[in-house]
């Protein structure tokens, strides 16, 4: 009987070693770094609207983003959860451009 616990062990420490190597990566990754414009918290300048899928109706749902300039990193990015996971992209000063640019 002690046996049967001992592999089931063994065999369950590997799987949790692999989801928490896969948790620390995630949280190890950090925004794309741009240039400092000034020593000041992050901005809300505005937001944006987008369409994610709701999980099991395949339907689209119409969601507001909100748009963030960091000061301190001189990148924009945009934040938000849906379906318990948190989204980020960050905008350098080329994506920023080019968006502007598709806007025109």
């Amino acid at each position: 009987m002690l046996t049967k616990q001992t592999d089931l062990t063994a065999k369950q420490i590997p799987l949790i070693l692999m989801i928490g190597l896969a948790l620390s990566a995630c949280a190890t990754t950090s925004g794309n770094r741009g240039y400092a414009m000034a020593d000041l918290d992050p901005i809300l300048a505005g937001t944006i609207k987008a369409c994610v899928v709701r999980p099991f109706t395949f339907k689209l749902k119409e969601i507001e983003i909100p748009v963030t300039l960091n000061p301190r990193t001189g990148n924009v990015y945009l934040q938000f959860s849906y379906d318990l996971a948190t989204y980020r992209q960050y905008w350098d000063v080329t994506n920023r451009q080019a968006f502007i640019t598709a806007l025109a």
